[in-house]
Parts: C-alpha cells; structure tokens; sequence
C-alpha cells in the first residue's frame, strides 16, 4: 500500500470515530444546552455615561404609517452630559427566491440635524418619541442608533400584509424581533 492510500484510510477511520462520539454521548455533554434560554436584553449604545435605546417594538406589523419609535435616554452619572444622536429607519424589501443579488437598504427616515441634541440632567431618563412619517411596505425594517462615531442596529420588525393575523389560536406568521449589536 502507498502511502496516500494509508493517510486516506487513517482520515477516514478517524472521521468515522468522530461522528459516532457525537451521536451516541449523553445530550449532557453536548456544545448545545437543551434547555430554553433567558430573553434577550435590549441593546443599548453607550456614549459619555448615557444609554441610548429604544423601547421593543411589535415583531411585525401591517403596511402604512411607521409605528413611533421611542428614544430612551438614560444618564446614571452624576454629572450632565451632552450629545447628539442619531435615529434611522432602514427598509429592506422581500428578496426573491430567484434572485442571486441580495436587497440592499434604503434609508426611510433619519432625524434631522436640528432635532438630534440632547442635554441630560445628572440621573436623569427621558424618552423621545420619533415619528418618521414614513410609510412602510412588506419587507425588514431596522432601527439603527448613532452617537459618538458608534452605532447599534436597536430593532428590527417585520412588515406584512398577515400581521396581527391568528389562524387556530396561533399567529399566521411568527417573527421573531431580533435585537443585536453592531459594531
């Protein structure tokens, strides 16, 4: 026998041993922990001391006027702090099955200069409502937050024509609301 055709027999052998450790181990020593987990905070974009997020949103919602979207600013120091923030609505529409180029996004709305300067007290929270006036479509929309040269992706919700929907006690479409950083 060559040795090429040892080496295959080796890694074969050895890929055959793996895959029979994986299926026949206790579930309690797999990577994957069965049981359910916690919920998923909502992200926060911290800049000076103050926490900028927005209040969850439904996972979906129908076609037409944008929900208002609501700014939650909150300074824990004992100092105030000014900054100036950001908030932009990003829409993103159904892809095809049969398209091999992904949707890019487009801006809805973003707030403007004039509006986007905020003084907080020492301890103080406030809340800003943001109506975008935008009008929505089927598709993703994402709520993205900027402040100090960072930004965090603070929501996302879907958009249907089926939402609010129930069909036999369940909801016609399950979306789930993502919430995730981004760097």
């Amino acid at each position: 026998m060559t040795r090429s055709c040892v080496l295959t027999v080796v890694v074969w052998a050895a890929g055959a041993f793996a895959a029979t450790l994986a299926l026949l181990l206790p579930p309690a020593l797999q990577a994957v922990d069965p049981t359910p987990g916690g919920t998923v905070a909502t992200p926060a974009l911290t800049v000076n001391g103050v926490s900028l997020s927005i209040r969850p949103l439904a996972p979906t919602t129908r076609p037409g006027p944008a929900p208002v979207i609501e700014l939650v600013a909150a300074n824990p120091t004992a100092a105030p702090v000014g900054l100036t923030y950001e908030v932009e609505l990003l829409a993103t529409a159904p892809s095809s099955p049969m398209s091999r180029v992904m949707v890019m996004p487009r801006s809805l709305y973003r707030t403007p200069p004039a509006e986007n300067r905020l003084v907080l007290e020492a301890g103080q929270t406030r809340t800003i409502a943001i109506a975008s006036g935008a009008t929505l479509a089927r598709g993703e929309i994402q709520v993205i937050v900027r402040s100090g040269g960072n930004q965090i992706m603070a929501g996302q919700f879907s958009v249907s024509a089926l939402a609010g929907a129930v069909a036999d006690g369940k909801p016609a479409v399950a979306v789930q609301q993502s919430l995730q950083a981004q760097p």
